[in-house]
This record gives C-alpha cells, structure tokens and sequence, in this order.
C-alpha cells in the first residue's frame, strides 16, 4: 500500500506539471490582450514616476515628483518611498551594492543608500545633464554640457575638468580599460568624436569614428556603438591606445538599439533582432521583430522584451516567442518595466503601477537583476617599496599632503600616482602580515617591524573615498592588537562593504580575537558596525548588525561594553527605519 500510494503520487505530480504547462503554453500561443484582462495587483503612488526605472539586485528604483525617491520589489510592488533632499531631475542611478544616486533640479548630486536614505549631497558647478556614471571602484561622474567632474564614494569631488561642447544625447560610457567615453558635438565630415578621459581627469585621447554614432553602451570588451547607416561596431582599449575590434554591417533597416545581455549584444532594429558575440561580432542568432515603433527593451530572464505603446513581445534568443500582449489603448501611462516573472508593469499618469501577468514562469533561468561589481583600476606602479634601506615610500610630508587633498578634494591628476602608491605599499603590507615566516630567519619582515607605518597607511586607504578591496583580508590574517584596532577603526572610516566582508571579518574578529578586556577595541567594533550598516542599507547588514552588538551582550563581557552595545543596537534599529 505505502508503494502504491507513492506510485499514485508521483503519477498525480506529473499530470499536474503537464496541466500546467498545458495552460501555460495556451496563456501564450496567442496575443493577450490587457483590455479584457484586469490588474494582478495595483500600487498606489505618492506621485508620478519621472523617470525609466533602473534595475538593481532586489528590483527597481525610480525617481517620482513630489521629491520622492520609489524603490519596487522584482515583481513591481512597492517597497519603499524615501524623500529626496530636493525636486528631481528625470534620472536616477544604481550603484554597486544597490547604492543610489540621482540629481535635483538646481544640480544638487545625492547619494542614498540602498534603503533610500540620504548620505551626502553636493552642490555641482554645472547643470547635471544626465544620470550620474558609475566608476570601478566607487566613484562617480556626472556631466554638463561643457564639464565633467568626479566624486568619491564620501560625497568629496575629486576632480572637475571643462571640455568643449558636448553631445548630450550620447551617455558617458566606460571602456573596457575604465577610461571614459565622451561625445562631442563637434564632427569631422558627419563622423563621430569622443574624447577618451582617465578616470583621474586626464585627456587620453581624441577619437575620430567612421560614421554618426547614435548609440553607445558599455560592456566587458569595451563600448558597442550603433551607427545612423545601421552599422554596428565595438570600440576597446589595449596597451597602445583605442582600436575597433569588430564592425557588424547592415545598412538597410536603420539604426539598431543595443543591448548587453550577458557577454552578447542584442540588436534590434525596426523589423529584425540579432545577436551577436561581444568579443568577435559574430551572428549567433537572427530573427523578426514583430513589434513596430518599439520604445522599451529589456533582457529578462524569459527573454527579450521589445514593447511600443500599443504591443509587447517577449522572444528567446532563437526568436521563439515566450509571450505576446495587446495593451489597453485607452489608458495612459509614462513609463513600463518587465520582470522575471512574466510581468509587465506601468507606471500610469494617475499616480498608480498597474501590474499585468503575461505568462506563469516556470524557468530556472538565471536573475536578470544582476549587481553592479566593484574593483580597484589596474595601476602600474614603478616607483620605491618600503624597505629598510629606503625607508617608508610614504614619508610623513605625503601622507599629510594625501591626507588633505583627501579631505578636502580637487587633487586631479595627482591621484592616480597616489592610488598606485597606496596600492601597491598595501600589497606588501598584506604580503608580509600573510605569509608564513621562515623558522631559520630571526628578523621580521619589514611592515611587521613598523606597526606605525602600517597603521598610517590603512589610515590613508580608509581615507581615500574610494575602493581598493585589501580591508577585509586583512582583518582576517591579523592578529596584532594595534593593528586590529587600527583595521577596525578603517573599516567603519570606509563603510563601504559592497560585498559584505568587512563586517562578517568584524563578526570573526568579535568572536575569536577579543576578550573582556579589551575594551577599546571592542567600542570600535561596536562603532564600525553601525557605520557599515548605515552606509549600506541593506536589510541583511541590518539582521548582520545587530547580531554582531547582541553578541556582545553575553554574560562574559562586562556591563560597560554591554550599555555601549545597547546604546549602539538601538541606533541601528533607528538608523533601519
């Protein structure tokens, strides 16, 4: 009887599953059209969205009027509406860890953390044409139409440069090296110029294109560009300079509209969608667009979603379609986004998201919400190492000369010599406090030797408003009680835990490393980890957070380091609303 009634249910399971992909290869065989279908869900507003929302890793962010910032879940709800530190502009960024960024209308740059709540603010010199850009490792560039001007990560700029005219109607874009790509207005013969600039505010280059590019989009081998003739080339970076690394012609349905999706580029064009290989041009696959005058496209994880104002589309790589949809003529709405899931969201002109499923999801297919990665620039460094015969490459003038221009920013050029300087003393840094020492040889290595070399250069690191990823490593490899409290005092300077090792190195550090005793050290993991949490806004870090203060609740620590705790814990629960 047991085996029998497994039998049966095993039988009933797939008869179920094959129902159900019944119904789901009906719900889509044809056109659904949304005038007879009525909303799965609707959300309610505080104003109208002003902007195409931008995706992050748990959904969508958009900007709103009425000085509202809206973050939407990856099914279209609403999670949250956060106030702005003024009126809008049209654009809203996503940064690494879900960070965000976005402008107001008298061009005052805000950066929010990834629950919405305002970091800094900084007043530009120029009127912010477009959505803040995203560097490597953290930093941020907003645009004029004449200027360019960079900010760290703690909201100091870095570095502003004039340019002349600008083509505003083509982004910033990042090539594959991290220089940036810079449109002018100017042309030669009809032909496209951009200039190439450092991420430190360099000139690199003046860069004259074959034709009139129409549109750029960032990827992994470099910056794809759509031409006016139909065209579409990718423009990358080597040791010698800029270079064309392929051109895929076709001059005979217009200009395409391009899209990265995962080491391809999507083309679409007016009645045709191609697929080509990022890094050769190659055709992977070619098929018909059957939704004419598209505005919107997006890569989910069902596929390629291609919508005008009257019709949708979802199609597979290989053209077959995963749904088709009708909308409702007579309602009017600014802006659409698809998920994962089979639904398709607008944002309509009466304060309300009206959510429409197209199909039932049953793909394991990968998240499209991808986040945005964060990494030091590849410095070339050449100059001295620290050493006993040299002495610190550092010395006591540069640091303070750093430490100024740190703090007080506009130090331009001069940073991409200092990043590589720090960088590479911290690689040595890391070297030496890592490596298993030599049993025969007495003397310690050299940053072993000058713990207060050490202890000024993580300084310096944690001080620099920007990302070079060494913090967390060594938390784990340290065992000096100095430098411990140096590295966790630098970690609540930085805050920025974009993958959420440093505070999970505190969280060991806490468990393994300390002692009633130690007091000091103790506060400033308390410190550090409110710093962190409130930085980065995420709920994880919050639950992390706390059970890092609750921790040291534990009857071995004594009532001083429990009331510090306490009053620390409740400043997160604060800070989390």
């Amino acid at each position: 009887m047991k085996n029998l009634s497994k039998k049966t249910y095993i039988i009933i399971f797939f008869i179920a599953k094959i129902l159900i992909l019944s119904a789901q290869n009906s719900f889509t065989s044809q056109e659904i059209d949304f005038t007879n279908e009525k909303p799965s869900f609707v959300s309610v507003l505080g104003g109208n969205i002003l902007c195409q929302p931008v995706k992050t890793s748990y959904g969508y962010i958009a900007a709103g009027d009425g000085k509202q910032i809206l973050g939407f879940s990856k099914l279209g709800k609403l999670l949250w509406q956060r106030a702005a530190p003024g009126r809008l502009k049209p654009f809203i960024t996503e940064g690494p860890a879900d960070l965000i960024y976005g402008a107001t209308t008298d061009s005052t740059l805000f950066m929010m953390n990834s629950s919405g709540l305002v970091l800094w603010t900084q007043k530009s010199d120029f009127n912010i044409e477009e959505a803040p850009l995203c560097g490597r490792d953290g930093r941020i560039f907003i645009r004029g139409t004449n200027g360019i001007s960079c900010y760290g990560l703690k909201g100091v700029k870095r570095w502003q440069i004039e340019t002349e005219m600008q083509n505003i109607s083509i982004p910033l874009v990042t090539l594959n090296d991290g220089t940036i790509l810079v449109f002018l207005s100017r042309t030669h013969d009809g032909k496209s110029i951009a200039k190439r600039i450092s991420p430190f505010g360099t000139e690199k280059e003046e860069i004259i294109f074959a034709g009139q590019v129409l549109q750029a989009v960032s990827c992994k081998e470099g910056v794809a560009l759509a031409f006016s003739d139909g065209s579409i080339g990718l423009c990358s970076v080597n040791e010698n300079g800029s270079y064309s690394k392929w051109t895929f012609l076709k001059k005979d349905s217009g200009s395409a509209k391009l899209l990265e999706v995962s080491g391809k580029i999507a083309a679409i064009y007016k009645n045709s969608v191609y697929y080509l290989n990022e890094k050769t041009g190659g055709k992977i696959s070619e098929f018909q667009n059957g939704v004419q005058n598209f505005f919107y496209s997006e890569n989910t994880s069902q596929g390629l979603v291609i919508c005008s104002a009257h019709n949708g589309a979802c199609y597979k790589e290989d053209g077959k379609v995963s749904w088709k949809a009708k909308f409702n003529p007579q309602k009017k709405w600014n802006f659409m986004f698809a998920s994962d899931s089979g639904y398709l969201v607008f944002c309509m002109s009466n304060w309300a998201l009206e959510v429409f499923q197209t199909r039932l999801n049953l793909s394991k297919s990968q998240d499209s919400f991808i986040e945005k990665k964060v990494s030091p620039y590849n410095y070339k460094y050449s100059g001295i190492k620290s050493d006993d015969f040299s002495g610190r490459a550092i010395n006591e003038n540069l640091e303070a000369q750093m430490k100024e221009k740190f703090s007080q920013g506009n130090f331009g050029a001069e940073e991409e010599n200092w990043n590589s300087l720090i960088q590479s003393e911290l690689g040595f840094l890391y070297e030496d406090w890592t490596k298993t020492e030599n049993l025969f040889y007495n003397e310690k290595p050299y940053f072993k030797r000058n713990i207060d070399y050490c202890q000024r250069l993580i300084e310096l690191e944690s001080e620099s408003g920007i990302y070079f990823g060494k913090l967390s490593s060594l938390l784990k490899k340290t065992d000096d009680p100095s430098l411990l409290l140096c590295l966790v005092r630098a970690a609540g300077k930085s805050s920025f835990d974009p993958q959420g090792e440093l505070l999970s190195s505190i969280e060991i550090i806490l468990k393994t490393k300390t002692s009633k005793n130690d007091k000091k050290l103790l506060q400033e993991i308390a410190d550090s980890t409110y710093e962190i949490c409130h930085f980065m806004g995420r709920p994880s870090f919050f639950r992390k957070g706390q059970e890092i203060l609750k921790y040291m609740l534990y009857p071995q620590f004594d009532k001083e380091t429990k009331d510090y705790a306490l009053k620390t814990l409740d400043k997160i629960i604060e800070s989390q609303l």
